[in-house]
């Protein structure tokens, strides 16, 4: 299965980048994170793990997740293996004008014939993995053209 979306957000490249990124954040910008913790230490890169928390369905459920790529400013790409599937998210930048355009590709995998056979539920899934990236894309997208991120952009600790 894979599923694209698109966000146009009125910030630079850098600042959404940013934005996306900062993962020791994330709970309090994206509403439909409960929890999520750092397992590796420094900087937001290429092998960093996390693992995060959300409700799915009634229940809460955590993933462990490993950034597979990072290209600053460019794209990441997210990975996670969970019920017999391998998960990928790649998100890419793009510079439009004063903005920039964020897409995203979402891809489910099976690995194992168990996960093979069960397939076609995942399509019956889609519906709700739509609305949780829309959901997800629109947080981070009034968090990037907020006041409180153009006042964090502005101030000197950056970098």
């Amino acid at each position: 299965m894979e599923l694209k979306f698109n966000k146009a957000i009125d910030r630079p490249v850098d600042q959404v980048f940013t934005t996306f990124t900062d993962l020791e954040n994330a709970a309090d910008r994206v509403r439909g994170i409960q929890k999520l913790e750092l397992v590796t230490d420094g900087p937001v890169g290429n092998g960093t793990v996390f693992r995060e928390t959300r409700v799915m369905m009634k229940r809460e459920c955590t993933e462990e997740m490993t950034i597979t790529e990072f290209e600053p400013n460019k794209s990441y790409t997210v990975s996670a293996h969970t019920c017999g599937n391998e998960y990928t998210t790649k998100f890419e930048f793009e510079p439009t004008g004063s903005g920039t355009r964020v897409d995203v590709t979402f891809t489910s995998t099976p690995q194992t014939v168990l996960a093979k056979l069960m397939s076609p539920i995942g399509w019956l899934m889609s519906g709700t993995m739509r609305k949780l990236f829309d959901k997800d894309l629109e947080d981070l997208k009034a968090h990037a053209e907020s006041n409180a991120a153009r006042s964090a952009d502005s101030s000197p600790s950056q970098g």
